[in-house]
């Protein structure tokens, strides 16, 4: 069995939208985020030799692979957050604040 590409779940609240990748047994400094030109990045790169062994019997693979996501027009691009625990990345992306119309006063 080969590494496999990983589970995910986005969740969208009223400031911002969370994604949850299930990360079981991967470190953090195996994990790159980018966000660029309205597009997130997520790579998982698994060791080489962690996907070579061979197994007499393998039920579950080591997570590999990259994921992009478009990012919604009210997402905010520079305010992404990440955390990581119990095998579980918990992105926190805000949304921009709705912009109200501007009054013009009368002089």
């Amino acid at each position: 069995m080969a590494s496999k590409a990983f589970a995910l779940n986005v969740v969208e609240n009223e400031s911002s939208y969370i994604l949850e990748a299930l990360l079981a047994g991967v470190k953090k400094d195996l994990v790159e985020i980018s966000v660029e030109d309205g597009k997130l990045t997520l790579s998982i790169n698994t060791p080489e030799e962690a996907a070579a062994k061979e197994y007499a019997f393998q039920e579950w693979a080591p997570v590999s692979g990259t994921r992009t996501f478009a990012l919604p027009k009210d997402a905010n691009p520079e305010a992404v957050k990440a955390t990581m625990a119990e095998g579980v990345l918990r992105l926190e992306i805000s949304k921009l604040e709705e912009k109200q119309p501007k009054k013009v006063e009368i002089h």
